[in-house]
């Protein structure tokens, strides 16, 4: 391996990582016979026995065969996960989903000893495994799994994978130089025993530039006496790819002309291929076939594999006789190639030809790509299906078949090309139909309800509500003729997308309307009650709770059968997980936990990755956060973030739970870039209760920090949003107690007591107790701003009462910071402590060091410390707040906002620091904040 060394210890460094445990990849880039096949087989060499090696080599004739490099190395490594799910009626993009992570599964239960992936000639990867691969080399850092991948730099879908690899530092990448004149000088050398002459390294040199593969072709025409002058006076004006190929043509000059019929018509199945099929397409005589074989084998141009395939020992021979070919020649040769693969029922091959070829009007090419197209699907191979499929349609025209259509709109859909969707499934719509396309006069009743759910799920994939709505009541027209059992699941999939942009105010009547359509038993029925139950609940009715369990109850008992019915699964709508939250925003943790268990287990079982998903976030959500238990939320909001690629729904909603968890536990940076990532991911994909969330961290981060306006601002945001959705439900999102805390320290108290009555409207209906807190402490806030100690006293005590009825720890601290800081200002110091200890206690327990801040600040301020005679003068605790929140920029009524304290004692506290700190300005405040100058030794910053 000349000139490779440094290459070669990179890809020891990864292979060494992974034999410790530690995963990782490598991405090795360069032209076209540089060494990179050499370099993959001497790491495989080298890892040793203790290694299970997986090796694929992508083609250029299998570009779309569904995950056709990635099969390869899986089977090497004793698996074909992604292929081996069971039948589902769920949709393209929930298959993809399953099988992306039934792999990730295997990869989980099979590392008892380490992995390599060595994959070759990357660029010409399907797209599928490309988007596996990226999904897996995001995710190994935790298995002992290396990957070593090299690829040419065009074409440029693998080399742009391999970037975003890089960036994020999930990768490596090495990029293989030529050798130099003393590589190509020393490769000569050992290529022909003997030190050749200066002249002859130097045409060589500019022959091949460099390129191993060019100078092995050279060096067998020294050998066989040829002149190099003579090659390097034939190259003048001719590009280096020309160069290249008359080089690389030379090695075939001395075939038989039976041999070069034959190894052409291999250079059009691939860089693999299977003799037979081969000498079929060259339409060799029985007396010219063994003579050709032999030759072939004779000429060191070809490898044996196994059993009749073959494939050449390096992709530029191939490629270069390929392109010799002239194109009508080529598009024979395909044709031909076509009607082999077709005879021997390997559909996804013969597609790749069928678009190749000069099939027109073909009834066979048009099945074919159709089949080929529905086989990529039923594994989750979207851009296969998508490939296959747009040429079935482009082939077929106006004779396109509706069950055709309809399947390319779906796919289309899940790979995210919602506007193509759209113009494809519009084709089965009657106003589309008059003059152009007849696929809508023979479209059954149930193929255009179908396309027309399609239609407006993309219609609200971008935004575009109207017109979803409008799709939607297109499609339960169309259900209307074929009975009850068709419109129900038309009614349900409007009330979740009308549930995801408008709440429950647009979605409880629909999901109303499902339940008096659906039958008396059965999965649709008890779909539609836990739709109708959770929903009621939500917006403040909580009567069919009961109607709701007992759905749960049924769906249980189907989930525990020998196979799950996915449709019991899925995302809020099921019975499974609409009770296990419903239990949650009641406070019946008990129940709600082991509901989540159940059904996350059954998902997982049957790789259900959407449900999965879905029922994680909810549990951290709902469960483990208003727990306390932050660990486990976080690990959770972890693994359902690994997941987000392959179900885009949870992208939003894990990014924000991130950003509350990490606010938290204090580390404020982290938090900030999460939510920053879910803002982003809101532009492009609706939904408005992850975005809530991310309003209710900004709003608590700015309440802590002093900007009360800009608090406020979120929380009139989150509380116009809940009264237009109709959410009378406070549990599903807590956001009411910042709020009021947020307007009464502005001072406008009229925004607090409106938020105050909406919480006490909702729990007068409600089993739950946080909405009869949060009311409690905004009605003690008022009390104290309106000089009323008696009853804000009287409010904070109710409070704690209703605490000692319920676990909610994180709600608990900040009760007891907001009683302990109420009885600090009253001048009861004693009771401050004990309220604020128990804060600080509980905070730090659970693990919320950005409430035990909080807590410490303000035991500080109602304890002080007496000082000694011989100390300098140091700052009060509350001093110290002053002058930390001046030192940050806030004005003297932003702090006494934040502080509940007058303008006056801001000033009196400012005047005080001052003097002890020895200067006469907020200016020198902020450069001393900067640097950090007047804190006390090991206090935290404030914010």
């Amino acid at each position: 391996m000349l000139e490779r060394e440094r290459v070669l210890l990179t890809a020891k460094s990864i292979t060494d990582s992974a034999r410790g445990g530690i995963g990782g990849a490598l991405f090795v880039v360069g032209a076209p016979g540089l060494g990179k096949t050499s370099l993959l087989d001497a790491v495989s060499h080298r890892v040793g026995p203790e290694f299970r090696v997986g090796r694929g080599t992508a083609d250029p004739m299998e570009s779309s065969l569904p995950f056709g490099l990635l099969d390869q190395a899986l089977i090497g490594l004793g698996t074909r996960a992604i292929f081996e799910l069971k039948e589902s009626d769920r949709g393209a993009s929930d298959v993809r989903a399953r099988g992306f992570y039934s792999l990730l599964r295997w990869f989980d239960r099979a590392c008892s000893g380490p992995l390599l992936l060595a994959l070759d000639d990357l660029h010409w990867a399907d797209p599928d495994s490309l988007a596996l691969l990226l999904f897996l080399c995001r995710r190994i850092r935790r298995l002992p799994v290396a990957v070593l991948a090299t690829l040419r730099p065009w074409p440029s879908a693998a080399d742009e994978v391999c970037a975003r690899l890089v960036q994020a530092g999930q990768a490596r990448l090495e990029r293989l130089a030529p050798l130099s004149d003393r590589g190509t000088r020393s490769f000569l050398a050992a290529r022909l025993g003997y030190p050749p002459p200066e002249i002859e390294v130097r045409r060589s040199a500019r022959l091949c530039a460099g390129n191993p593969l060019l100078l092995d072709q050279v060096a067998a025409s020294i050998e066989c006496g040829e002149d190099l002058g003579r090659l390097a006076a034939d190259e003048g004006g001719r590009s280096a790819g020309e160069v290249s190929r008359s080089l690389l043509l030379t090695r075939f000059a001395g075939l038989p002309a039976a041999a070069l019929r034959c190894i052409r018509a291999g250079s059009v199945l691939g860089t693999r291929f299977q003799m037979e099929i081969a000498v079929e397409i060259a339409g060799l005589r029985d007396a010219e076939v063994d003579a050709s074989l032999e030759a072939l084998q004779r000429s060191g141009l070809l490898r044996q594999l196994s059993g009749s395939w073959v494939e050449f020992v390096h992709p530029l021979f191939q490629q270069a006789l390929y392109d010799d070919l002239a194109v009508a020649r080529q598009a024979r040769a395909h044709t031909e190639a076509f009607g082999c693969l077709v005879r021997r029922g390997r559909d996804a091959e013969a597609a790749e030809h069928a678009a190749r070829s000069d099939l027109v009007d073909s009834d066979q090419a048009l099945a074919v790509l159709e089949r080929a197209g529905r086989s990529a699907m039923r594994v989750g191979a979207l851009m296969s299906a998508v490939t296959h499929l747009s040429a079935a349609a482009d082939l077929a025209g106006a004779r396109a078949k509706p069950e055709l259509l309809l399947a390319l709109g779906e796919v289309l859909l899940a790979a995210g090309r919602l506007v193509d969707a759209i113009a494809v499934l519009e084709r089965l719509e009657p106003h589309e139909a008059a003059g152009r396309d007849n696929a809508v006069e023979r479209a059954s009743a149930g193929v255009r309800v179908a396309a027309m759910r399609l239609i407006a799920h993309c219609h609200y994939g971008l935004g575009a509500t109207d017109k979803a709505s409008l799709a939607f009541t297109a499609a339960l027209d169309l259900a209307g003729a074929l009975g009850e059992s068709a419109e129900v699941p038309v009614l349900l999939d409007h009330a979740l997308a009308c549930w995801i942009t408008d709440g429950p105010a647009v979605a409880l009547p629909l999901a109303e309307e499902a339940c008096a359509r659906a039958p008396a038993s059965g999965g649709p029925a008890r779909r539609a009650r836990a739709v109708s139950g959770f929903v009621r609940l939500l917006a403040g009715d909580p009567s069919h709770l009961g109607d709701l369990a007992a759905a749960a109850r049924a769906a249980q008992g189907t989930q525990r059968g020998p196979v799950a019915d996915l449709a019991e699964l899925s995302y809020t709508w099921s019975a499974a997980s609409g009770h296990a939250l419903a239990a949650a925003f009641t406070e019946r943790f008990d129940e709600a936990e082991q509901a989540f268990r159940v059904g996350i287990e059954v998902a997982d079982r049957i790789g259900a990755v959407e449900a999965m998903a879905s029922l994680q976030m909810g549990y951290a959500y709902s469960t483990l956060l208003r727990l306390g238990r932050l660990q486990e939320a976080l690990h959770t909001v972890d693994k359902v973030s690994d997941l987000a690629e392959v179900v885009p729904l949870i992208e939003q909603p894990a990014a924000f739970a991130h950003a509350y968890v990490l606010l938290l536990m204090d580390r404020l940076d982290e938090s900030d870039a999460w939510c920053r990532r879910g803002e982003t991911s809101a532009e492009t994909r609706p939904g408005w209760w992850p975005r809530q969330w991310g309003w209710h961290v900004r709003g608590m981060r700015h309440l802590r920090e002093g900007a009360l306006d800009e608090a406020a601002e979120f929380y009139l945001r989150i509380e116009a949003e809940t009264a237009r959705q109709g959410i009378r439900e406070p549990c599903l999102l807590p956001w009411a107690r910042h709020a009021m805390a947020a307007h009464i320290r502005r001072g406008h108290t009229a925004d607090a007591v409106r938020v105050v009555e909406w919480l006490e409207r909702s729990a007068e209906g409600l089993p739950c107790r946080w909405p009869r807190i949060a009311a409690a402490t905004g009605r003690g806030w008022l009390a104290e701003a309106a000089g009323d100690d008696a009853r804000a006293q009287a409010c904070f005590e109710a409070a704690l009462a209703h605490h000692d009825q319920v676990r909610l720890p994180l709600e608990r601290v900040e009760t007891l910071l907001a009683y302990g800081a109420f009885v600090r200002r009253a001048g009861r110091a004693v009771r401050a402590r004990e309220l604020l200890r128990e804060a600080l206690d509980l905070s730090e327990r659970i693990g919320a060091r950005w409430l035990a801040r909080q807590a410490h600040e303000e035991l500080a301020v109602a304890g002080g410390r007496r000082r000694r005679r011989d100390e300098q003068p140091q700052l009060t605790a509350q001093e110290q707040r002053v002058a930390d929140l001046a030192g940050s920029g806030l004005r003297n009524q932003d702090i006494a906002g934040q502080l509940s304290i007058s303008t006056k004692t801001v000033e009196y506290h400012l005047q005080r620091v001052y003097a002890k700190l020895g200067i006469n300005s907020r200016r020198y405040l902020i450069e001393m904040r900067a640097r950090g100058a007047h804190r006390k030794d090991g206090e935290p910053a404030t914010g």
